[in-house]
């Protein structure tokens, strides 16, 4: 038996006058002394009037929301999530 380490998590949406999104990551679960290091690289498109908000504030905002997203799993799972600054 050999434990799941690499997971593909995709999404689209459609916000009516804002057009449509498509994202996907690529999520990659590694061992630790401390416990689970999850990793993960994320691309997104976005056409239509979203893209008139521009590019900082579309990824900051998709930050958030994928920040989120891991703390739920991680109360759902009773462990702490701890998000690293980018860089």
């Amino acid at each position: 038996m050999h434990p799941a380490e690499r997971y593909t998590l995709t999404g689209r949406g459609k916000g009516g006058l804002l057009g449509l999104a498509h994202a996907a990551a690529e999520i990659t679960l590694t061992d630790d002394a401390d416990g689970t290091i999850l990793s993960f690289d994320a691309i997104g498109k976005a056409d239509g009037g979203i893209m008139r908000l521009g590019k900082a504030l579309i990824g900051n905002s998709a930050q958030h929301v994928i920040d989120g997203f891991f703390e739920a799993i991680g109360r759902q799972m009773g462990v702490e999530v701890t998000a690293l600054p980018p860089g």
